[in-house]
């Protein structure tokens, strides 16, 4: 398990850095956004979880990504 975590912090890193080269104006807006949520310190588990998972879908790659079968 930490081996695909570890993989999978890669990834995402990576994925981070190409979104920011590539990110619209308003897409790079949205995820200073939400950054900015999740870090606030009255952010609920809940909604952590689910700005995280938003702030992934602005990364171009993520269909294509996490839909292929390993």
């Amino acid at each position: 398990m930490a081996q695909w975590l570890d993989v999978r912090e890669i990834v995402v890193a990576g994925a981070a850095r190409f979104a920011v080269e590539r990110a619209t104006a308003e897409e790079f807006a949205e995820a200073k956004r939400l950054l900015r949520r999740l870090v606030a310190t009255g952010t609920r588990d809940e909604d952590f979880v689910a700005t995280g998972d938003r702030l992934v879908a602005l990364m171009p790659w993520r269909a294509a990504m996490w839909s292929c079968r390993w």
